[in-house]
């Protein structure tokens, strides 16, 4: 109860209260939380899936989830020359169907398609990870772009811990072949956060400081 008490007040004064007077902030930090979660739910787990679904070696999984890694680092190096608005809501809809393709793949899948939906997947969290916290960033006052930039990447750590331990409670216990068969029954509950995640940054204001490359407040 101490460590939590000394948590609260430590994140009272690194993040002040005065920076959700600002409409952005309110939904960049909570969409923020939510993206950990899918994020890590979604990536922790997939490389068991792909070592029993296709037989591989740990190395080889990792390699076999390229398609995942890099639309993700092309997304996310591309993202910053486009509206920021406008990258966070095609990553956030594109989440939606990633999840639905993986969430309805089982062991006998062919790569081809688990590859389809991790492509889709790495597309939309590119489009969507970085691009929030620079949100965050045009949001805050100069005097407070620290706080806002250590909370945005906080709360995100939060959320990330919290996708896995999520995950982690749906697979339940069991031998890789048990956690590989269900980890896409796992996807499919990450649904319900994929589209809190889709109203939240629907509601991010229309005219938002920074949305054009190189504006700064």
């Amino acid at each position: 109860m101490c460590l939590l008490r000394w948590r609260v007040s430590c994140w009272g004064c690194s993040c002040p209260s005065r920076l959700f007077a600002e409409r952005a902030l309110r939904v960049v930090f909570p969409a923020t939380a939510l993206l950990g979660v899918l994020l890590y739910g979604s990536i922790v787990f997939l490389p068991t899936f792909l070592q029993v679904a296709f037989g591989l070696s740990a190395t080889g999984a990792g390699l076999a989830g390229n398609p995942y890694f890099l639309p993700f680092i092309a997304a996310s190096a591309l993202a910053g020359g486009a509206r920021l608005r406008t990258s966070v809501l095609t990553g956030a809809i594109l989440v939606t169907p990633g999840l639905i393709v993986l969430g309805l793949a089982d062991l006998d899948s062919p790569y081809a398609y688990v590859a389809a939906g991790m492509a889709v997947l790495g597309v939309g969290f590119g489009l969507i990870m970085q691009n929030l916290v620079t949100l965050a960033q045009n949001a805050a006052r100069p005097a407070d772009l620290g706080a806002v930039t250590s909370a945005v990447v906080s709360v995100r750590g939060f959320g990330m811990a919290a996708g896995v331990a999520l995950t982690g409670g749906l697979l339940g216990e069991g031998p890789p072949e048990t956690l590989a068969a269900a980890f896409p029954g796992a996807l499919l509950w990450a649904l319900v956060p994929a589209v809190a995640l889709l109203a939240l940054l629907a509601a991010l204001p229309g005219s938002l400081p920074g949305s054009r490359p190189g504006r700064r407040p």
